[in-house]
């Protein structure tokens, strides 16, 4: 399995240090959560993966 690189990541996506606040996070920017895949950093060690919004204004 390939490490999650935000440099190969496409989609939107914002790091965090608990892995339940992911779903937290869809609610409030209104996205669907597509992943959560954990990163090396101690700190913020899940990356919210987001579905990218089609029609951005």
């Amino acid at each position: 399995m390939s490490e999650w690189s935000p440099v190969d990541e496409s989609r939107d996506w914002q790091c965090v240090a608990e892995r339940w606040r992911c779903q937290k996070l869809a609610q409030k920017r209104k996205q669907a959560l597509v992943d959560i895949k954990p990163t090396r950093d101690s700190v913020l060690r899940w990356a919210c993966i987001f579905k990218n919004k089609d029609n951005q204004k």
